[in-house]
């Protein structure tokens, strides 16, 4: 039936009307009510936090004062005189008469033994095993106070132990009644259920209003939040938790001056959320009232205003909807429905031109979309094979406007040098790159769009926990647009630096060996020619020639074959150095005296030269390796000598002082270039001004070798024609059997 259809259709807006009304007017006002609500609950939060902070900082000071008048008594007992206490045993006595929550007071010498003490009962801290190991004891004797933890005795009389260390390294130590201390706790109260208790930074509980938590070490779980704070030295925060009698409750903490304890304070949340409860339950009552009475008013206007006139215009709609239109709905009123009419009228005629007109155009669309069916399929086709060449590439494709914005972005199957952000789409690229290569990318991406030429750029980035090395290909893709190609380029560097360290090195292999053989092919020759041709002499004349001519001749081929042995020895040095090491063998010796015995073992090789030996402070029994430190002693006076024209003088100075071994060899001959200086220790290598002069160029890499193996340096000072100071420096070591230094 008509007017049955009708019914429902109202009935149906109706109830999208109302169930809209109602929704937007119940969240205007739940949102009122959880406004008010909230203010209602920080409010209450806060008065009780507030109140809170007054009881635990109240708590914390009347603590504070319990335990200050007994930390007063034991300082004031570090300040009496020793003497004073020993001769009067009782002089303690009136501190545990002033202050009623000492048990027991004693006053120790450093050593552990009792100076003077004073107890109610049995004095406990007299026993000299127990004091040396007690930790009160060795807290004092680093200078700190101590605060234990509570004990029982043997009458299960609740205690502590505190002490302070006197001005010698002593301790006064002292055991302080629990009792008074938990009477001052018990008094706390606020509220219906807050209570206070003291705990220290370790979560020990102090004092309790529940003894049992105190005797038996009670200690907070450290995954709770009261712990946490505790450790952290921060306040709690104003958020409910569970204390660890399981008690869901807000707390504050207080810190107690003058000892590592803190107060807590605890109040049950539920009472601080009860006025909140109640409130929630009056507005919600409200509420729902408040909403019913709107319903009710609204649902009477939508029947007078808009849905009556809604069915009217129903019914002259249906006929247009059949098709019949040359006959205009009636305009019935001169308001928004009377518009909607208007406008259905108009619709009515428009809809009669554009039937007209769709049968023309639908041939027209047909064709077009057969033309763009075929455009699509070549597209996909395209498509595909552009994705087929991006998928085989490894490296990073980026596709980034001018103002650096990325567009897209896609990464190689192997891609694990850059880690990217998943949202980078949309971000600007020069956000994520370090500060000094920013105006890099952002010239190199101008130069791309203005020349529309490859730009190809190289930078190191930060990646897996390493710097690596990256290469960018860019090339414009559009007027404003450009894709980049990134590649991980490490492998590549690496690989060039280890190829140039190995051409580097072999260059340097090359220059030594070519030194090593002109040296060798040059030290070798002259003794092996003198050693044949003296040979030659011997073997033909040998009979005939006088005794002191064949002694000579045997002197000077020992001579050429100690010169040989001195160089083999000192390639096979240098040799183990650089290869399995050398351990020295310390032995204590004067140092003056092995200095003067090593100048008189090279007497032949210095007797044209007026030697000058000094020592301060030299006549002391050190330990170093004497064959290391003659041989390196013995370069460089040899050096010296052969270096320096007859008569010209070199001094040698021997120094001990702060802890420092200090031998400085001076010659006056004829110097070291400055551009030498720079290769002095390098093997085989010998300065240009020594022409020449017999040596390998070992000399100074031995002596550098031996003073590094003692922990020293060598250094040098030298000016060409004036002479050169070689100084040895070493670290002092002492011989154990050494005597007085004079």
């Amino acid at each position: 039936m008509p007017w049955l259809k009708r019914l429902r259709a109202n009935a149906s807006l109706r109830l999208r009307l109302l169930l809209l009304m109602g929704a937007l007017l119940f969240s205007l006002l739940l949102v009122s009510a959880v406004a008010v609500l909230a203010f209602i609950s920080v409010t209450d939060r806060a008065t009780w936090r507030a109140r809170q902070q007054e009881v635990a900082q109240s708590a914390a000071e009347r603590v504070s004062a319990f335990v200050l008048q007994t930390m007063n008594s034991l300082n004031a007992v570090t300040l009496l005189d020793r003497a004073y206490l020993l001769d009067n045993p009782a002089a303690l006595q009136p501190f545990l008469t002033q202050n009623p929550a000492l048990l027991e007071i004693t006053r120790l010498s450093p050593e552990g033994a009792v100076v003077a003490t004073a107890a109610l009962e049995t004095p406990q801290f007299v026993e000299r095993l127990a004091v040396d190991q007690a930790n009160w004891f060795l807290a004092a004797q680093e200078g700190e106070r101590y605060f234990g933890q509570v004990e029982l005795d043997k009458d299960f009389e609740p205690y502590l132990i505190i002490a302070v260390p006197t001005p010698l390294k002593g301790a006064v130590v002292a055991r302080l009644k629990m009792d008074l201390l938990w009477e001052v706790v018990e008094q706390i109260h606020f509220g219906e259920s807050g209570k206070a208790y003291v705990v220290d930074r370790n979560g020990r509980i102090i004092s309790h209003q529940t003894h049992e938590f105190v005797v038996s070490h009670q200690t907070l779980d450290p995954t709770e939040p009261l712990l946490q704070a505790i450790t952290a030295m921060r306040e709690m925060p104003d958020q409910p938790y569970v204390n660890f009698l399981g008690e869901r409750v807000l707390g504050v903490t207080k810190e107690i001056p003058g000892t590592p304890w803190v107060v807590v304070t605890e109040l049950n949340a539920a009472e601080v959320f009860t006025r909140f409860r109640l409130l929630a339950v009056l507005f919600a009552s409200g509420l729902l009232l408040l909403l019913v009475l709107a319903l009710r008013v609204i649902s009477y206007l939508l029947d007078a205003h808009v849905l009556s006139p809604l069915q009217a215009l129903q019914a002259a709609a249906e006929h247009v909807g059949q098709g019949d239109f040359a006959h205009p709905l009636p305009l019935l009123r001169p308001d928004e429905i009377g518009a909607v009419t208007g406008a259905f009228n108009a619709m009515a005629h428009q809809l009669n031109v554009r039937e007209q007109t769709l049968a023309a155009q639908a041939e027209t669309l047909a064709a077009e979309v057969e033309e763009h069916r075929r455009t699509a399929q070549a597209l996909r086709s395209s498509e595909a094979t552009n994705r087929a060449i991006i998928e085989a590439l490894p490296d990073l494709l980026l596709r980034v406007q001018r103002d650096g914005t990325v567009l897209g972005v896609r990464s190689g199957r192997d891609w694990q040098a850059w880690a990217l952000p998943t949202d980078l789409v949309g971000r600007h690229l020069y956000a994520m790159l370090p500060s000094p290569l920013v105006e890099t990318v952002k010239a190199t991406i101008a130069e791309g769009l203005a020349s529309r030429a490859l730009q190809t750029l190289e930078f190191d980035l930060p990646a897996n926990g390493a710097v690596h090395n990256f290469e960018a290909r860019i090339a414009a893709s559009g007027e404003h647009e450009l894709l980049g190609v990134v590649r991980d380029i490490t492998e590549r560097k690496q690989r060039e630096t280890l190829l140039q360290r190995a051409l580097e090195n072999e260059r340097k292999m090359g220059e030594l060996k070519s030194r090593f053989m002109t040296l060798m092919s040059h030290e070798f020759r002259t003794p092996l020619a003198i050693i044949l041709t003296t040979a030659e002499l011997l073997e033909r004349a040998a009979a005939t020639m006088p005794a002191e001519r064949r002694t000579h001749y045997f002197d000077s081929l020992r001579t050429q074959v100690h010169h040989l042995t001195h160089i083999l020895d000192d390639i096979l040095m240098i040799s183990r150095v650089e290869t399995v090491g050398i351990e020295i063998n310390r032995q204590p010796v004067d140092a003056a005296e092995f200095c003067l015995t090593t100048l008189e073992e090279l007497g032949p090789l210095l007797n044209e030269h007026e030697v000058i030996f000094r020592e301060h402070n030299g006549h002391q029994r050190v330990e170093f390796d004497t064959k290391l430190m003659r041989q390196a002693l013995t370069n460089l006076l040899s050096n010296a000598s052969k270096y320096s024209a007859p008569g010209r003088p070199i001094q040698v100075t021997l120094t001990i002082h702060d802890q420092c071994l200090r031998i400085e060899v001076q010659d006056a001959g004829i110097g070291i270039a400055p551009e030498d200086q720079r290769h002095l220790f390098t093997a085989f290598h010998r300065g240009r001004n020594a022409d020449y002069r017999p040596g390998i160029g070992l000399g100074l890499t031995i002596v550098k070798h031996a003073v590094e193996l003692h922990g020293g340096s060598v250094t040098c000072e030298s000016q060409l024609d004036v002479g050169t100071t070689f100084t040895i420096t070493m670290p002092l070591v002492a011989s154990s059997d050494a005597p007085p230094r004079i």
